[in-house]
């Protein structure tokens, strides 16, 4: 559904130099499949979910989908950033119908819409609540639910989980699965988190440091449903050491700049 080719990338570094954050990555997305990249800090990583998106071009090569060149932002890829970005003035249905109005939708359609949304994602009690009520758990719900809502085929999620506490980000990633069972979107989810990229992703894709390459794809051999089990297994551990030995050589202090 989705085809990097040889896509770089460069950005002006205060007007002294360009730096490279890309460099010629290849790499495709299956329909409906969960890709996670991990990759050391500043390695472009959230570069890549920005292209796909549309808010930025490639210097050079290709990014398709479904075999159309992606020219700017559409509501069919849309982004769930790590900061929930919800109105704060707008209550918990406001906010996941917001698109939908933007969309034109019937009055009647919107209802039922959000409804849908509240169900799938467990706030139908908080509905009425502003997000400075909600938990943080809640917030990246309500967060998600408001991309949901406007049926785009593609979500991008830029460290969606990274502010949560341990504990929440373990259950709000199993809830994303139950979610992501439910809906027929294609998912590119960008972490530091290595055992989030095991738990969630169908494959996880493994970035070098700046200038950005592909080291390697790995498709995680887990079946969905998954159990939280998994993360106690030796065959869970066991990738999680391969991953973390492949970035630990790439991950210095002048890449985190």
């Amino acid at each position: 559904m989705i085809a990097f080719t040889k896509v770089s990338k460069s950005f002006d570094n205060g007007g002294k130099n360009f730096v490279r954050a890309l460099n010629e990555i290849s790499f495709e997305i299956e329909r409906k499949e969960i890709l996670c990249v991990v990759g050391p800090s500043g390695c472009g990583k959230s570069t890549i979910i920005n292209l796909l998106a549309g808010f930025i071009v490639p210097d050079s090569g290709s990014i398709t989908v479904s075999g159309k060149e992606v020219a700017g932002p559409s509501y069919l890829r849309t982004v769930v950033f790590q900061d929930d970005a919800l109105f704060p003035w707008k209550t918990v249905k406001d906010n996941i119908g917001f698109g939908l109005r933007c969309k034109g939708l019937g009055s009647n359609e919107q209802a039922k819409k959000i409804r849908d949304i509240l169900s799938i994602t467990n706030l139908g009690e908080f509905s009425d609540c502003y997000p400075a009520q909600l938990s943080g758990g809640m917030k990246q719900m309500c967060a998600l639910g408001r991309a949901l809502a406007i049926e785009p085929e593609i979500i991008l999620m830029d460290e969606p989980f990274a502010s949560l506490d341990q504990q929440t980000r373990d259950l709000i990633q199993e809830e994303f699965l139950k979610i992501k069972d439910q809906i027929a979107q294609t998912v590119l989810l960008v972490t530091h988190n290595i055992d989030e990229a095991i738990f969630l992703g169908d494959k996880i894709l493994v970035l070098t440091a700046r200038p950005a390459q592909i080291k390697e794809i790995i498709t995680v051999p887990f079946e969905k449903p998954r159990s939280p089990d998994i993360r106690s297994s030796q065959e869970f551990i066991d990738i999680k050491s391969r991953i973390w030995y492949m970035l630990r050589n790439d991950i210095s202090v002048e890449n985190l700049v």
